[in-house]
């Protein structure tokens, strides 16, 4: 009962309403096929072949948290990279996650880097590439403040990796569950199913 009880509360707090349930029938063919949204078992359902069901939930934000290795972040970055079948919209979601997982891999291999030759400016400008047209003035005001001018603080590394992530691309959840819903592409979660075998 409690399971099930914990099901429903990931399902409205973490899938929002108008994403989880269709947004209104429409007279075209839907195909869907089983997943596991939040440990819960669902059904992905739309007007797609299940091979780009498929492709849409293997790059969902719930089977990809960005994760903080390094190597982590490469296997994610080709995974989404290799992704094929992918409508309009959640393509676009794509390329906004491989800019995010992008900004990140660059600061870590710039902070590798850096540990070894103390170069701060080479890394600096690495970093700028990736900076949002609007926090570009913002990172570079911070970047001049006397904390983080020696960077081989600890302290100094770690308000550098804030002020860059606050600068550039977030993750795009949104536009994920955005695109989704335009196509009329839902999950569909029974909560009888997830509470079965459980108390």
């Amino acid at each position: 009962m409690l399971t099930a009880l914990l099901a429903t509360f990931l399902t409205l707090i973490l899938v929002p309403s108008s994403f989880a349930t269709p947004i209104s029938p429409q007279k075209i063919s839907s195909q869907e096929i089983p997943v596991q949204l939040f440990g819960q078992n669902c059904l992905l359902q739309g007007p797609f072949g299940k091979e780009t069901l498929k492709a849409i939930h293997a790059i969902s934000p719930e089977q990809n948290p960005v994760p903080s290795q390094l190597s982590a972040l490469s296997k994610l970055r080709d995974k989404i990279t290799n992704q094929k079948n992918l409508p309009p919209g959640v393509d676009v979601y794509a390329e906004k996650l491989k800019a995010h997982i992008d900004a990140r891999i660059t600061f870590l291999k710039g902070k590798e880097t850096f540990q070894k030759n103390k170069l701060r400016a080479p890394w600096l400008k690495d970093l700028e590439a990736h900076l949002l047209p609007q926090k570009r003035s913002f990172f570079l005001k911070q970047i001049e403040l006397p904390l983080l001018q020696d960077l081989s603080r600890i302290e100094a590394l770690t308000q550098l990796e804030t002020v860059y992530m606050q600068s550039v691309a977030s993750t795009p959840d949104e536009d994920f569950h955005r695109a989704i819903q335009r196509l009329n592409i839902w999950y569909n979660c029974s909560m009888e199913e997830a509470g079965e075998g459980t108390e």
